[in-house]
């Protein structure tokens, strides 16, 4: 829920810049934190050993990379969201 209200937020102003912010900082932290342990079990449980260097670049290293570096995305622009209160930083 909190990821509809942050997307219908960032295209239809919908609530303050700093309430909406604060939605998005917790959101994209979860998915950045939940990747990041994802990763780490999957690295600590050998399950890597099974697979050909290109499974683990293309399955585990393309996929958990748009999920690491995206969240970060969301985070920044969420801060400045909160920073300034207001949506210049995507307009």
């Amino acid at each position: 829920m909190p990821t509809i209200l942050f997307l219908v937020g960032m295209s239809k102003p919908i609530c303050h810049a700093r309430s909406l912010g604060v939605i998005g900082l917790l959101s994209f932290y979860q998915e950045f934190y939940g990747t990041c342990i994802y990763f780490l079990s999957f690295v600590v449980n050998g399950r890597y050993k099974n697979l050909t260097v290109s499974e683990v670049l293309i399955f585990v290293c393309f996929t958990n990379g748009l999920w690491f570096f995206l969240p970060l995305l969301g985070i920044y622009v969420s801060w400045q969201f909160v920073e300034t209160n207001s949506y210049n930083c995507v307009l």
